[in-house]
């Protein structure tokens, strides 16, 4: 929000090789004393990560690095493991791209303690409303019985039952219902 500030409404603006540290961990168990990664953890992070800069306008966004670096020493931030195999950030920014399709953001809204980011169809086009939900920590959220009903995880699965997701979309036909099922007015 402060850079959009800086360079006004008509500059477009792209987010390039970026991405969270620690968010792209793989599904592959990490040596001693290295602890176990919380993989639903990590990519509602990447998601939420992306999810920002997509509220703040930004026109694209780049992840960087696809493929772990060969070089020992430095940092690892891929989105696939050596073998080429998905990691969960990488499926779920597959899931964001899907989710928003030809969405735009149109604005933010505070829900309990965490935000919802508010994506509605482009002008000219038709197609439902969409929220991204979660806690600026990243916390387990606390949905209600009829938010969980309509809600999916970072991965777009339903929710279970006994499931505490850190991010989650909820999707309605009109604006109106998603602010309503949101309970904000």
């Amino acid at each position: 929000d402060r850079l959009r500030a800086l360079v006004g409404p008509s500059v477009p603006l792209w987010a390039t090789e970026g991405n969270v540290l620690g968010a792209s961990v793989s599904m592959l168990t990490p040596p001693a004393p290295f602890a176990a990664p919380n993989v639903e953890r990590d990519a509602a992070a990447v998601t939420a990560w992306a999810t920002d800069l997509l509220a703040a306008k930004t026109e694209r966004v780049f992840v960087y690095e696809l493929v772990e670096s060969s070089y020992y020493s430095d940092s690892d931030l891929s989105l696939l493991d050596p073998d080429g195999t998905p990691r969960p950030a990488a499926a779920a920014l597959a899931t964001l791209a899907y989710e928003l399709g030809a969405r735009r953001y149109l604005r933010t809204v505070r829900w309990k303690t965490g935000q919802a980011r508010i994506f509605v169809a482009r002008n000219g086009t038709t197609g439902s409303s969409l929220a991204v939900l979660y806690d600026a920590a990243l916390t387990p959220l606390e949905l209600p019985r009829k938010l969980r009903a309509r809600s999916r995880d970072c991965w777009g699965a339903p929710l279970l039952a006994s499931e505490h997701p850190r991010l989650v979309y909820v999707e309605a036909d009109t604006l109106d219902q998603l602010l309503r099922l949101l309970r904000v007015r």
